[in-house]
């Protein structure tokens, strides 16, 4: 979903419109008026803040990557540093093949955020973490860019934004928002929609 029409959706939701049609393509005449600038200025943070609550849900898809040149530590360990991953937030798991086989979990052990240790005694084993990412940044997106997230989650942001900015001066409205967003983000089942960011990737301390 745009990013715009995230915006004008919002509006719609906040009766800004008065029964008028507008989407993303309408944003820079909108701005030009005062019924609607007024909230649209305020959109970007209100937004921001909706994805981190929908990363803190844990709603986000997760991502995948393979690792490779690790330190060996020891017989029996690996060492990845998984900082060096833009948008690594905390791992889910460590799949991969370890003799020959698929293993659906490594062991592993925590030496501070983003430095982990794989327990192995296969020295070719190839390992592929999945992992949860940090909210994508949209301050440089335009109004006509699509938002990094999927459109099931897009499509409950303006119940956010509505909530966010009506939160002084309409606070019944906005509880209701907020509440009709935390339950849409409930019921959103993104566990088994794990993405595939590169076919090779290479993390090493």
């Amino acid at each position: 979903m745009k990013l715009g029409t995230v915006k004008t959706e919002a509006l719609k939701l906040m009766f800004i419109n008065y029964a008028k049609e507008i989407d993303a393509e309408d944003i820079s005449d909108l701005m030009a008026d005062d019924n609607y600038s007024s909230y649209l200025v305020n959109m970007d943070g209100a937004i921001r803040r909706g994805i981190d609550r929908i990363v803190n849900a844990g709603k986000l898809p997760t991502k995948s990557v393979v690792l490779e040149n690790g330190e060996q530590v020891g017989s029996m360990h690996c060492r990845f540093d998984l900082t060096k991953i833009p948008d690594f937030s905390s791992v889910v798991r460590i799949t991969g093949e370890e003799w020959g086989e698929y293993k659906a979990n490594f062991q592993l052990q925590s030496e501070g955020y983003g430095i982990v240790l794989v327990r192995t005694n296969d020295s070719q084993a190839v390992f592929r973490m999945v992992y949860r990412p940090k909210a994508p940044d949209i301050s440089g997106l335009e109004d006509m860019d699509e938002l990094p997230i999927p459109d099931e989650l897009a499509n409950i942001l303006p119940y956010f934004i509505k909530a966010d900015l009506y939160e002084e001066d309409e606070p019944k409205l906005a509880e209701a928002a907020r509440d009709d967003f935390e339950r849409y983000l409930a019921v959103i089942d993104t566990k088994d929609k794990s993405i595939q960011t590169h076919v090779k990737a290479v993390y090493s301390t």
